[in-house]
């Protein structure tokens, strides 16, 4: 259910992935991106719940923006794309 998916991540201490905070004016400093699998894993965790969600009716639709396809291979999960992904639940 939707509870337990934000059970799980509400707190910082177990979220699959850090949120940093970075001041626009020190931007200069900030750390290039790279690609970890958590990142697939909870990409791919969000977009299952939502749809589970969708299709208990606990909400009317789900909004979806481009994932990081080589995150998802990275932790395993070898869709083209996530409306394939959609398609098989």
């Amino acid at each position: 259910s939707l509870d337990a998916f934000f059970d799980c991540y509400r707190d910082s201490a177990t979220m699959p992935i850090g949120v940093v905070e970075i001041d626009y004016q020190a931007a200069d400093q900030a750390i290039e991106p790279r690609l970890d699998a958590r990142g697939g894993q909870a990409a791919h965790d969000c977009l299952v719940l939502a749809a589970q969600a969708a299709l208990q009716g606990e909400i009317d639709a789900i909004v979806t923006a481009p994932l990081q396809k080589a995150a998802l291979y990275a932790a395993g999960y070898h869709w083209p794309g996530h409306t394939e992904l959609l398609a098989a639940l």
